[in-house]
């Protein structure tokens, strides 16, 4: 079957722009429908749209055998048309027929699920300190799929975006452009699974090209109909104090993950002191001790951008003179290795402009819906964004920076201060 449109729930897919009523909060990998019901609004379909479609999802229920909650009821209404009702008591994928005939073409898409046995865990558990969302089920993604032999004109493309989770956020950022249903069908490819495996299965559905990201993607040794390379994102200039070997400590609510992904190590040689030193006194150390570090060793622009020319060559999408216009005047990044919406649009536009699978025209209307979903977008990750320290700004001259900016860490909303002295005090953050 080919894939017309693509939502993943995870941080970076945007699901946001789409989710009416009936949803709670962002998570990292899913967002849970709660209540009895939850609508997702999609935009209008292709018009050459025939016969029966497929909604597809991928789900976990809720579920609590103490409460005799062994799954939960779905039913889905698309538009008008009811599409049936389904038990979903496990993990996995589920799946709706849908006809074509309940898709508008000239207006949004209103689909409606409704799941009658969302129950608080606080409830379930007859626990009040539980969780008192009604939650029904986690959503990590959704597709609507048309089989090959329903689909007006010719055969769609497929493109095989090979790399890591950038390669993957560009794989979802194209599936969601309505422009390219029926069209070109992207699809990710981790770099440890076999690329010419892929391009023998996608072959058998129509044209297939690759992009892949270099160095960590290799070359396919079959024939494909293009191969572009594109080079791995990193910045690791506004962060050169970064310690990349967090402390031992568990962040109880998450399980085994550490309480900081990454931290400062200027933070780690000041935790043990942390104790005697009042927030004033410990902050004002913390800058002492690094403002002596970064004027003995300040950030070079010049050898970052010797970096990004490294890796652009041998590259058909080059970005380094990109990141040298853009960097003192927008943020670019979450994370060393973690681009935000200017960087993550333009690889995108540019191997749009360059793809031989799909026409002219198809291409111009992609670029334009482009920049319509990446237009509030925060980029890859954007729930883990690591701050800033205000001498690198200094030093670099960037123009964005301003001190008070509250950078997000899951549920959390900090500035560079208040991060800065809950990590070196090793705060929990997670409630």
């Amino acid at each position: 079957m080919r894939q017309v449109f693509h939502l993943n729930f995870n941080e970076d897919g945007g699901s946001d722009r789409y989710r009416r009523e009936g949803w709670s909060g962002q998570e990292r990998d899913m967002v849970w429908s709660v209540g009895h019901d939850s609508v997702l609004e999609l935009p209008p379909m292709p018009a050459d749209l025939v016969g029966t479609l497929r909604i597809q999802g991928r789900v976990n229920p809720h579920r609590n055998l103490a409460y005799d909650l062994a799954g939960q009821r779905l039913a889905l209404r698309v538009n008008e048309a009811n599409c049936g009702e389904i038990l979903v008591d496990a993990l996995g994928d589920i799946s709706f027929d849908v006809p074509a005939a309940a898709l508008r073409g000239d207006a949004p898409n209103t689909l409606r699920f409704h799941h009658p046995d969302g129950v608080a865990p606080a409830v379930a558990a007859r626990r009040p300190d539980f969780d008192h969302r009604e939650l029904a089920l986690a959503w990590f993604s959704m597709r609507l799929l048309v089989p090959e032999s329903e689909v007006a004109g010719g055969q769609a493309a497929t493109v095989l975006i090979s790399g890591d989770h950038q390669a993957a956020q560009l794989a979802s950022l194209l599936g969601r452009l309505t422009t390219l249903a029926g069209r070109l069908t992207p699809r990710h490819v981790e770099p440890g699974e076999t690329l010419d495996a892929a391009l023998r299965e996608a072959r058998e559905a129509g044209p297939v090209g690759v992009w892949r990201q270099v160095p960590l993607a290799s070359a396919p040794t079959s024939t494909a109909a293009e191969v572009l390379a594109f080079p791995q994102l990193r910045c690791d200039l506004l962060w050169p104090l970064l310690d990349q070997d967090p402390p031992a400590l568990p962040e109880t609510a998450q399980g085994d993950s550490p309480r900081y992904g990454m931290t400062d190590a200027v933070m780690e040689a000041l935790a043990p002191r942390a104790a005697d030193l009042s927030d004033s006194a410990l902050f004002r150390q913390y800058l002492l001790d690094t403002r002596a570090m970064l004027d003995n060793a300040p950030p070079s622009l010049a050898a970052e951008l010797t970096a990004w020319r490294r890796r652009d060559e041998g590259c058909d999408v080059r970005l380094a003179e990109r990141f040298a216009a853009l960097f003192t005047e927008v943020p670019l990044f979450n994370a060393p290795q973690d681009p935000k919406a200017p960087l993550m649009r333009f690889l995108a536009a540019e191997l749009l402009r360059r793809t031989t699978l799909i026409d002219p025209a198809t291409r111009d209307a992609a670029l334009i819906e482009l920049v319509e979903i990446t237009r509030n977008w925060l980029g890859i990750r954007p729930l883990e964004q690591v701050p800033v320290h205000p001498e690198v700004a200094r030093h670099l001259g960037l123009a964005w920076y301003n001190s008070e900016t509250r950078y997000l860490w899951h549920n959390n909303e900090w500035t560079f201060r208040e991060a800065v002295l809950r990590g070196i005090r090793r705060a929990p953050w997670a409630t």
